[in-house]
């Protein structure tokens, strides 16, 4: 162990949190003790704890997973933000027609579909801050078919 200690860094020498600086090999310091470790042991040491803590964990039944799935929706995920074309043309701004093109999206694309993502796909035929843009937004809030992501 070496007790040189120095006010101010330089090469070679590496800062404690005591607020001393100890040569660069140093791997304890002089003047507090603490025990300086190299960032890869450090590495090893978090992922054997969390090997540790994965083999420890308690098993997940297998029976309860379906319910979770049921009480959220029919098990796929969901679309946040579309990329591409929108499948299916939506034409007008009523609400039987918004209505009806939202369930055609659905049926369309193989994940469940957001509002945010129905919207975006509006926003392919009717531009944002427009009156058919709006109108198309507030039916949007009372299709069914779409989900509401958590």
């Amino acid at each position: 162990m070496s007790s040189v200690t120095f006010d101010e860094g330089g090469r070679g020498r590496k800062k404690c949190g005591c607020g001393v600086y100890v040569p660069a090999r140093c791997s304890l310091c002089p003047k507090c003790g603490r025990v300086f470790v190299s960032r890869i042991a450090e590495e090893q040491r978090l992922a054997r704890q969390k090997e540790q803590r994965t083999a420890a964990a308690p098993a997940v039944e297998a029976e309860s997973a379906p319910v979770e799935k049921a009480e959220r929706g029919d098990g796929r995920e969901i679309l946040l933000v579309p990329s591409g074309a929108c499948p299916v043309t939506l034409s007008g701004t009523e609400l039987a027609e918004v209505q009806a093109w939202s369930a055609l999206v659905c049926d369309a694309v193989p994940l469940r579909v957001s509002r945010a993502a129905a919207l975006q796909y509006a926003r392919q035929f009717f531009p944002p801050h427009t009156e058919g843009y709006r109108a198309v937004r507030e039916h949007l809030k009372r299709c069914s078919r779409l989900c509401e992501p958590s």
